[in-house]
């Protein structure tokens, strides 16, 4: 159907980690940030595909663009870009 080419740009203010009263530690620290960000651009992606009327992504790569930020003001950032080609797939017997 045709080739793929998407950016994505994701900003946080608050990278710590914070204890809760049970004393268990919630991380909301730059791995979960990259992890949630990650499976945003996965779950957008897949919908684009499937807006444009493909059922798959053959080639897919995400490339960081640009990560960063100040820890100890707890500020991060990351920049990727998603390319593929989208297509369609018939399933069934030949």
């Amino acid at each position: 159907m045709g080739p793929l080419l998407l950016n994505f740009v994701k900003e946080s203010w608050h990278m710590k980690d914070k204890t809760d009263r049970h004393e268990n530690m919630t991380d909301s620290g730059p791995g979960t940030f990259a992890y949630i960000f990650v499976n945003e651009v996965n779950s957008a992606t897949r919908s684009h595909v499937v807006a444009v009327g493909g059922n798959v992504l053959l080639n897919y790569r995400i490339i960081a663009q640009d990560s960063g930020g100040r820890a100890y003001r707890n500020q991060s950032y990351s920049m990727l870009t998603v390319t593929g080609d989208i297509a369609v797939v018939h399933y069934g017997p030949k």
